[in-house]
């Protein structure tokens, strides 16, 4: 059997997760919240000054990345996170690079 992912997406706070995690638990699926992902790397990121403007900046300072904490934690789910996390999923490289 092929491998199967199912993806919830929606606006912010609107159960997607909860969702997420009743699906994957009903078939035995494993989840993973890939918000999450973006987020945590916003995060170091901004803990480590990039240019969020500057791809060149945020490509190099990703690629330095061997890896990366999977952990949920409050200091992620801050506005300004999402805020950053948002600004940088635009970018192809950074979706690859999550993905």
């Amino acid at each position: 059997m092929k491998d199967k992912i199912i993806t919830v997406d929606g606006p912010a706070a609107s159960g997607k997760e909860k969702i997420a995690k009743y699906i994957s638990n009903n078939l035995k699926f494993k989840h993973l919240d890939s918000g999450l992902l973006y987020r945590r790397l916003a995060f170091i990121l901004d803990k480590n000054k990039i240019d969020f403007d500057d791809t060149f900046e945020i490509k190099n300072k990703i690629y330095e990345i061997k890896n990366f904490s999977y952990r949920k934690s409050k200091k992620i789910r801050t506005q300004k996170i999402s805020k950053l996390a948002s600004k940088i999923a635009i970018h192809d490289f950074v979706r690859e690079y999550i993905n």
